[in-house]
């Protein structure tokens, strides 16, 4: 298992965690078990978090969820671009 899933699963399989307040000021702690709380995580850390929170993201998720999320027009359009060229780079 890489470095960035072992990360990723020891955040997430910690379903209650506490959020950095630069990303969730509005709560000391979420349970990410909830499907609409961690899709609004995962929205929060998308526009507030910086890179080292980001990386911590199953990205896959991310993709699936990308559709659903509520973010500014630059960020979506970022991750849109980003998974595209994914895509295009594994079709070669």
């Amino acid at each position: 298992m890489g470095l960035k899933k072992e990360r990723h699963n020891a955040i997430f399989n910690i379903m209650k965690i506490k959020p950095k307040r630069y990303i969730v000021w509005s709560t000391d702690e979420i349970d990410l078990s909830d499907p609409w709380v961690r899709k609004w995580y995962i929205q929060q850390v998308l526009i507030h978090g910086n890179t080292e929170d980001i990386v911590e993201l199953d990205w896959q998720e991310l993709k699936t969820l990308l559709p659903e999320l509520t973010l500014p027009e630059d960020v979506r359009k970022l991750w849109n671009d980003y998974f595209a060229q994914l895509e295009q780079g594994s079709a070669k």
